[in-house]
């Protein structure tokens, strides 16, 4: 994703475009803005060279760009790109915020865990937003809720018990102390102490994971809507194209 305003590289695989303003820097002033490794990384790498997977430790793909036209990425036949407008989480993470906020809220409503993550799993989703919330990281997620509840307001309110379980230690799989247990990488059975620390009691049973698993989509369904009024994206096309590629989306369902 492309635009104009700060960008954070992303994870393992993912490219990752400058945004405008830093499209001429140098890797001192990126490494500024990113970190030291990273820009350490960047400092060793020749400039003819920024276009590829310049960084193995990071697995990233470094673009230069300063346009919102595809052509500048005439290399890139390995990466899929979305150039986006400058707006609070993009694209593909205001979406999914919009979602995980649902998820919190049902929780919050006494759904189980397990109930929650199975509706979406068995939507298509790669995996549900519980487990999403552990492997970004329970700090990362928290701090980013807020980063956009500052920018949307009324419209994307999290529970109260939101910084709870990063508070409390609970960092995901980074630490091995998520919403579920860990064994090195490998997930285990949720942790039913994390009921207790957020205080609410999962009281729901046998709930229509349908319904559960419509609360979460639709609130995504409405916010790009509102993007492709924004002209965030250029159309239902790119941005179902970002969805499917950047989170997983089932392409079996149609798209957004």
């Amino acid at each position: 994703q492309a635009g104009r305003g700060p960008a954070m590289p992303g994870a393992a695989g993912d490219p990752t475009l400058l945004p405008a303003g830093l499209e001429d820097a140098s890797p001192q002033e990126i490494s500024a803005s990113f970190g030291d490794e990273f820009g350490k990384q960047l400092e060793a790498a020749p400039i003819d060279q920024w276009s590829g997977p310049i960084a193995s430790s990071f697995g990233l793909h470094l673009v230069r760009v300063s346009t919102r036209s595809t052509s500048a990425l005439p290399k890139l036949a390995d990466i899929r790109p979305v150039v986006v407008r400058e707006c609070p989480g993009f694209l593909v993470n205001r979406l999914l915020m919009f979602y995980s906020a649902e998820a919190l809220w049902l929780l919050d409503e006494g759904h189980a865990i397990e109930d929650v993550d199975r509706a979406m799993t068995e939507w298509g989703m790669p995996m549900g937003p519980m487990r999403l919330a552990d492997e970004v990281g329970l700090d990362v997620a928290a701090k980013v809720g807020h980063i956009l509840t500052e920018a949307f307001g009324d419209r994307l309110p999290f529970p109260a018990w939101l910084d709870r379980l990063p508070e409390s230690g609970r960092l995901g799989l980074k630490n091995g102390r998520g919403i579920y247990r860990y064994e090195g990488r490998k997930q285990k059975a949720v942790d039913p102490a994390v009921y207790a620390e957020i205080g609410v009691r999962p009281t729901r049973r046998a709930p229509d994971l349908g319904k559960l698993a419509r609360r979460m989509v639709l609130p995504m369904v409405n916010e790009a809507a509102r993007c492709l009024d924004e002209a965030i994206v250029d159309g239902p096309g790119p941005l179902d194209l970002a969805m499917i590629f950047g989170t997983g989306f089932p392409p079996f369902r149609g798209g957004l």
